[in-house]
């Protein structure tokens, strides 16, 4: 990941004991969905796990500084939990997002390089996991699913596999968490589309390729849109379409099975929207769009001064907080706080990048 030429660096006090926490946190958060479900790993034990969350989130972003839009954000997502779950889960999102929210304004490049190791470690897997080679790399999934790996690299059809949709998980419970993965990797990009560079963009594009998903072909379009006007972003299709093209070579039935034209407008035209918020909580989705929509009016108005960048950038705010929840519901989890904590950031950084090109931000 590169600095922008002789630009100061971007965030001020930050330290390798600070930004080591953070990544050690965010690892936690992602994998908080298999507290419940995962006896044999001892890290994950409630009583192990919830005290490495709040001691590493503590020592991430002491000492502590909170401004009126974290606050605002951190009560929402408090007084929510108390109400549908317990006080105590309360207390543990409203510190999920203050620390999600403080790695993007004060650790912001040991936030990118975390989400950059996040996205090697679950590639990895994902070939992996494709491969069937190793039965270890399917211990994090939580599918349900007594039936067998099956090594994608010696059939000839697609038979009734370990992987759901034959997609792969990576280190996370299932694909539904893969595609949450995504979309903050998409935000991400055109958020800091300055500081990222073209291997991050072709890393990107590639992933979002191996994920079989028809979102990951909705948010490559997008970001080939991008290509147009800022040229790292040339590198994300080219990394998806190469990507693709080994694949379809390797696994032909699984390429048609994922990628067929039945499928893909399926996904698109008849989603169960069973899962989404708009389904089931739709008085929460109001409540949130309300809460957001003055920040984003007042956001809005730094976006006549540089149109192309800072649209971007807003739209990246807004995909960030609110296509996890459209997509699937996660507002009752860990989860689902961190990535709003993350939008919270974005916003407040929104807010005070300089509108000098070399864009760096003032604590």
């Amino acid at each position: 990941m590169n600095q922008l030429n002789s630009c100061q660096p971007m965030v001020k006090n930050e330290n390798l004991f600070s930004g080591f926490c953070l990544s050690f946190f965010t690892l936690l958060v992602f994998l908080s969905p298999l507290v419940s479900v995962v006896d044999n790993a001892v890290v994950l034990s409630p009583l192990i796990f919830y005290p490495l969350l709040i001691i590493s989130g503590v020592a991430a972003t002491y000492p502590f500084r909170v401004h009126y839009l974290p606050a605002l954000a951190i009560l929402c997502i408090i007084i929510f939990f108390s109400i549908s779950q317990s006080p105590a889960k309360a207390i543990g999102a409203g510190l999920v997002l203050y620390v999600a929210y403080r790695g993007v304004v004060n650790l912001e490049l040991f936030t990118l390089r975390t989400f950059f190791v996040l996205l090697v470690i679950n590639y990895l897997f994902a070939i992996l996991q494709l491969s069937g080679t190793f039965d270890f790399v399917y211990s994090f999934s939580n599918y349900s699913n007594e039936s067998l790996p099956t090594s994608f690299l010696v059939i000839d059809s697609v038979p009734a596999a370990y992987l759901p949709q034959i997609r792969p998980s990576g280190i996370f419970p299932s694909p539904t968490f893969i595609s949450y993965f995504c979309i903050i990797l998409f935000s991400f990009a055109i958020f800091y589309e300055k500081t990222i560079n073209k291997w991050f963009m072709s890393l990107i594009g590639s992933f979002l390729m191996l994920t079989g998903s028809t979102l990951g072909l909705a948010l490559i379009l997008l970001l080939a849109l991008i290509a147009f006007s800022e040229k790292a972003f040339v590198f994300a299709p080219l990394a998806y379409a190469l990507t693709f093209f080994i694949y379809s070579s390797l696994f032909p039935a699984i390429a048609k099975y994922n990628f067929s034209w039945d499928d893909i407008s399926s996904s698109v035209l008849y989603r169960p929207m069973h899962e989404s918020i708009l389904t089931v909580n739709p008085y929460l989705f109001v409540a949130t769009l309300l809460v957001f929509l003055p920040v984003f009016l007042l956001a809005s108005k730094r976006v006549m001064s540089s149109f192309g960048l800072e649209v971007r950038r807003l739209f990246s705010v807004f995909s960030i907080i609110f296509f996890p929840l459209i997509l699937h519901d996660s507002s009752s989890s860990l989860l689902s706080a961190f990535i709003i904590g993350l939008g919270v950031g974005m916003v407040v950084s929104f807010r005070k990048r300089s509108a000098e090109s070399c864009g760096r931000l003032r604590p």
